[in-house]
């Protein structure tokens, strides 16, 4: 149950960042690019171009990859990756993130305790059941 959820949370983050990088991707490239102007990103986000073939000066951290997503660690920061291939150029886009690891572990924390005290508190509710039913109908001889 907790792996599910941990899996479903981090599938939707996933695809969140995705669609999120999607969309600025798309956004520089036909309003930007396409016309001759250089796109402005908020802080933290960044943009490569090269061609098809040759990765022109993407970061040696994303250089060999194929079109995707990626969560990558360079310098010791983490970025959420989109590279894609449109109109025979390739482009990637970088997001700096904040490392995560503190607050995926709290969130295990959370989702393990939450289990926990909901099975406890059954297992208490079993019993008081139990315990009104038999002084209910009297104990058993």
């Amino acid at each position: 149950m907790i792996l599910v959820t941990l899996v479903t949370l981090r599938v939707a983050e996933t695809r969140l960042a995705v669609t999120e990088l999607e969309q600025h991707l798309e956004s520089a490239v036909t309003d930007g690019l396409a016309k001759g102007r250089i796109p402005e990103f908020e802080d933290g986000l960044r943009l490569y171009q090269g061609s098809g073939t040759s990765p022109g000066f993407f970061p040696d951290s994303i250089r060999d990859r194929e079109p995707g997503f990626y969560r990558v660690v360079d310098d010791g920061r983490h970025y959420h990756v989109l590279i894609r291939d449109m109109a025979a150029q390739r482009y990637g886009l970088m997001r700096e993130v904040p490392d995560t690891r503190a607050c995926d572990r709290l969130l295990r924390i959370a989702l393990v305790t939450g289990w926990l005290v909901a099975l406890v508190a059954a297992w208490l509710y079993g019993l008081l059941l139990r315990r009104r039913e038999m002084h209910r109908y009297g104990s058993p001889p």
